[in-house]
């Protein structure tokens, strides 16, 4: 199953009541947590509360979100949404005790990071993604293909698989952890030459 929406902002839903960040502290780099990320694995549609949760308690956190626009079954008319790119997965990070985490009746476990380096160039290349603000397709499953490695533009440093879409190119960014894969519109401009 594909689930394509747009992404309006890497901040995650704009300031208001009941607005959590997609990322906190939102100025701290992936790689300063590195070996002590961590991955919660939480009672579905509970994301955001288990993020404000982890924020109250000290623990960085980084939550992929995207919005999505539905129709209201009662009138028809359209809604948008925060959604989580993974859901049921909120990574984070921190060495601090994690029973309060249990505590909170949202947790199923906690899963272990086993190839740190690996997960913090897959958050970042999500970053990166999300802070383009193009339109994002989430996919289950990792993509396979050629990889290769962007040379230009805002995805510029990335690898990833890509493909021939509809006249231009699909940029893929594979999440080993949670066996996902996006794909976004590539930039012309990536691929040409000087």
């Amino acid at each position: 199953m594909t689930t394509a929406c747009s992404v309006v902002g890497e901040r995650g839903p704009r300031p208001g009541p009941g607005a959590v960040p997609q990322q906190w502290p939102s100025d701290r780099s992936f790689h300063e947590e590195l070996g002590r990320w961590r991955v919660a694995w939480i009672k579905t549609r509970h994301e955001k509360t288990f993020a404000d949760e982890l924020r109250d308690l000290g623990f960085p956190y980084y939550l992929p979100m995207m919005e999505r626009t539905h129709r209201r079954p009662d009138n028809g008319r359209p809604r948008k949404a925060w959604v989580p790119l993974f859901p049921s997965y909120v990574a984070f990070a921190g060495s601090g005790p994690i029973t309060p985490l249990y505590q909170t009746g949202r947790l199923h476990r906690i899963l272990p990071v086993p190839d740190q380096e690996r997960f913090v160039a897959d958050l970042e290349a999500v970053r990166r993604v999300l802070a383009s603000r193009r339109p994002v397709a989430v996919h289950p499953g990792l993509r396979p293909g050629v990889v290769v490695r962007i040379v230009r533009g805002a995805f510029q440093g990335l690898t990833g698989p890509i493909e021939r879409h509809d006249g231009g190119w699909r940029f893929w960014v594979n999440v080993e952890m949670f066996n996902r894969s996006l794909s976004v519109q590539l930039p012309a401009e990536a691929l040409q030459g000087p």
